[in-house]
């Protein structure tokens, strides 16, 4: 480790030439100077390759990883392994940061000495900005159920220690202590396809002693509308169904009951998202009674079975009971009509997502 580097800032880069020169300009201008910035090439395919070279030219603190294309999870452990930082950071490359991020962030950890710092955000659609606010109010714990509260709202943010409606299981709103990451051997599992970052989460905080929340928001998430995150997944239902085998492992090692309902929360959860990117996502040309059947046959595998039998309802948001309750009643046009009015809705409110 560099002790002259106080934040590794690991940044995957993979077709986002619209967007790369606003994102590194924001780590390179931060107030906090002492910092490095690993900018990992994951095969783009556009210049970014080139963008991240040049970069690397013009500033000592950057350093460039070219590697074959093989994901977020994997681009970021690249990262890790190299990062010299007292400190980390995961940082999207379509995002942006407020220039005293890193200052902030870092002064906290210095005072507190607690393992992950988390802070608050910005959602940026193309028309308008919303804030991304955890909690009312600072603090630091080394409660240890606090902590486990927070873990488990890794996968499901209702199930917080504080009142929240917004989620917790990101990376880039965080910074985690470099010692700590190494001696826990965190690192993102690179065969997940989805949700590796809650899956990381999930862990830190499961291995953390201290952790800080600093309500200020510094990070700018920008809304794509045709970002792969929102992008029609015929087989989301499969790849959830990898990660939901991984999170079980965990949950049985920890033989923590509000764990386990955490888990059945977040595969209800899943299950609803794939209603609007996979099941009756408007580029998915079956017809309705053939969607319906798939929802049906879904509902009666595993763990959608396990979780909607065992769920404790209470611990569920309201939508999340309407689809709790069509679910458990088989019934597949509910389903659909909960997808449309959900469609809907978002129109009329002007969400673009």
């Amino acid at each position: 480790m560099d002790t002259n580097v106080k934040v590794s800032v690991i940044v995957p880069i993979y077709n986002v030439e619209k967007y790369i020169h606003q994102c590194v300009d924001s780590i390179l201008n931060q107030t906090l100077k002492e910092i490095e910035v690993i900018l990992v090439d994951d095969g783009s395919p556009d210049r970014c390759g080139e963008i991240c070279d040049e970069y690397a030219n013009q500033d000592e603190r950057v350093k460039v990883i070219h590697k074959e294309n093989a994901g977020v999870a994997a681009a970021r452990n690249s990262g890790i392994a190299i990062a010299q930082g007292e400190w980390m950071a995961f940082i999207d490359s379509d995002d942006w940061l407020e220039p005293d991020m890193f200052e902030r962030a870092y002064d906290r950890g210095e005072m507190h000495h607690p393992d992950i710092v988390f802070f608050d955000g910005f959602q940026n659609f193309p028309d308008k900005t919303k804030p991304w606010n955890h909690f009312q109010n600072d603090f630091v714990t080394e409660e240890e159920e606090t902590i486990k509260q927070l873990g488990r709202a890794m996968l499901y943010f209702p199930m917080s220690p504080h009142p929240t409606g917004i989620p917790l299981a990101a990376p880039w709103d965080k910074i985690y202590k470099t010692s700590f990451i190494r001696e826990n051997n965190l690192h993102f599992t690179e065969h997940l396809k989805t949700l590796d970052d809650m899956v990381f989460n999930m862990h830190a905080f499961y291995a953390a002693k201290k952790v800080c929340y600093l309500k200020r928001p510094f990070y700018h998430y920008r809304m794509v509308p045709t970002s792969i995150t929102n992008a029609y997944k015929p087989n989301r239902v499969e790849l959830d169904c990898i990660t939901f085998r991984e999170i079980k492992k965990f949950v049985k090692e920890q033989k923590d009951g509000k764990l386990q309902q955490a888990f059945y929360a977040r595969v209800i959860k899943s299950f609803s998202i794939c209603c609007r990117l996979c099941f009756f996502n408007k580029q998915n040309e079956k017809p309705l009674k053939e969607k319906l059947r798939y929802v049906s046959k879904i509902l009666k595998t595993s763990p959608y079975a396990e979780s909607f039998t065992r769920v404790n309802v209470k611990n569920l948001e309201f939508r999340l009971k309407m689809v709790w309750l069509c679910a458990r009643l088989d019934f597949g046009l509910g389903l659909f009509a909960l997808y449309q009015a959900n469609t809907l809705a978002e129109k009329l409110m002007g969400v673009n997502k």
